[in-house]
């Protein structure tokens, strides 16, 4: 996650950011790592956008339903 004064974004929106600036033509799914155990409503809509799955994972890389 990013947070400075004037931009906050999430771990997700970073790595779509990153990717798609270096060219990516298009995605198969968004992994998300965390020890939090939810998805924030941002990451959803990304994963809705780009039409592919979202999958959870806890900090053990056990998928999370």
């Amino acid at each position: 996650t990013v947070k400075l004064a004037s931009l906050e974004l999430s771990a997700v929106e970073a790595a779509v950011a990153a990717a798609v600036s270096s060219g990516a033509q298009g995605f198969e799914a968004i992994a998300l790592v965390t020890g939090a155990g939810i998805v924030v409503s941002s990451d959803s809509a990304i994963a809705a956008e780009l039409q592919v799955p979202l999958i959870l994972a806890d900090l053990d890389g056990n998928a999370v339903e």
